[in-house]
């Protein structure tokens, strides 16, 4: 059960509120239905489920093409809902306000599970200029762009994560288990240890004291960087962009993003000031994003984009005078294309660069890492052998 905040209209047309507990927004819509009354509009209170990429992609493709075949909005959306899948309940609560007179526009605003604001502009855009279906592939396509530069960068990580997590479990097998029994064998023969051996039981000591202390200050550490409202994350971007290779990849990757999303939102024939508006907290970097709203801010006041960029310096300097050649050519969108390809090439150059300097290097390290353990593990068991090194 979920409890539930709703709007609805009875049967003599008054609007009413209240909160319900029911098992889906469909099951509460039918208990309304037999109190004849119609569900406008349901929120679940608690954790709100998010639509991811994908799956804004795959609603917004199977949208347009139905309202590019000529299909009403109520009853494409009535169709979508038939078939069971995560937006199932959202394109349903679309239709029941279609059906009580609101606008897919608003319907799209209220919805926490999309990126409601960019989604109803474009909805809104379209809706006003007669290109819903045009622009509702638009969205398709921009959620596709943002869902395959994601898709890229995890496959990127994945491997390097499985390398590192088979890293610490061997790391863990040698503290806990294999380590400790040749302690025991080089305390009963009393041996004089060598330098590497008693820096490596050292080490393993303090791993086996302090391990489970130090796996839960990262967590912790991590569940605090998860949430942005508790810290300023200022000072871990600066640390960030400090460190090789690392740094110039976050810039591209962090350009990249917005790029893309700032070409599909002038594909829609939505304004430069209104899409830097709508693009708002698109960099997780604060200072960024503040430089951002800063460029919003000029462009509203009358400055052009290309000024306002340089003022902030929120791109290089090339990067502008290509934006600044678009507006006196009038094709300022073409511009952002081609820096948002340049970047995507920057962005997959680097991945490429990575992978390519991966895996020698962890090999290298986990040779050291490996020859380090053995060198200190069998240096006292030559002594045993040879009988030098006892001391009793």
């Amino acid at each position: 059960m979920a409890l539930f905040r709703y709007s609805a209209i009875n049967q003599f047309g008054k609007t009413g509120s209240g909160y319900a507990l029911s098992l889906s927004e469909e099951a509460l819509a039918e208990k309304l239905k037999k109190h004849n009354s119609l569900l406008v509009q349901a929120q679940r209170i608690g954790w709100s489920r998010s639509l991811n990429l994908g799956h804004q992609e795959a609603l917004f493709h199977e949208f347009a093409a139905m309202v590019n075949a000529g299909i009403n909005l109520s009853e494409a959306l009535g169709l979508i809902g038939l078939t069971e899948s995560p937006y199932q309940s959202l394109v349903l609560r679309w239709k029941r306000g279609i059906e009580s007179g609101k606008s897919l526009t608003q319907m799209t605003a209220a919805s926490p599970e999309i990126d409601g604001r960019i989604v109803s502009k474009m909805v809104q855009v379209g809706e006003s200029t007669g290109a819903l279906g045009q622009n509702l592939q638009q969205l398709a396509a921009y959620f596709a762009s943002l869902n395959q530069l994601k898709k890229r960068v995890i496959s990127a990580l994945l491997y390097p994560t499985i390398v590192l997590m088979v890293t610490i479990v061997a790391v863990v097998i040698l503290t806990l288990y294999v380590i400790p029994m040749f302690l025991e064998m080089f305390q009963r023969y009393h041996l004089e240890l060598p330098l590497i051996t008693r820096f490596l039981i050292g080490a393993t000591e303090f791993l086996r004291s302090y391990g489970l202390v130090i796996m839960a200050l990262i967590l912790a550490s991590i569940l605090v960087l998860r949430f942005r409202r508790l810290i300023s994350r200022r000072w871990v971007y600066k640390i960030l962009y400090r460190i090789p290779f690392l740094g110039n990849f976050l810039h591209h990757f962090m350009h990249l993003t917005l790029l893309r999303s700032l070409s599909n939102l002038l594909l829609s024939d939505i304004r430069v000031h209104d899409a830097l508006t709508l693009l708002d907290g698109i960099y997780p970097d604060p200072s960024k994003s503040d430089a951002l709203k800063l460029v919003a801010e000029k462009v509203v006041k009358g400055d052009s984009f290309s000024l306002s960029l340089k003022k902030t310096q929120l791109l290089p300097e090339k990067e502008i005078r290509i934006v600044q050649i678009g507006e006196d050519t009038g094709k300022l969108n073409e511009q952002i294309q081609y820096l948002a390809e340049m970047y995507e090439n920057k962005v997959n150059f680097a991945i490429s660069s990575f992978l390519a300097l991966f895996e020698p290097m962890m090999i290298v390290g986990l040779s050291c890492m490996i020859g380090f353990v053995l060198v200190g593990l069998y240096l006292p068991l030559f002594d045993i052998l040879s009988g030098t090194g006892l001391s009793r």
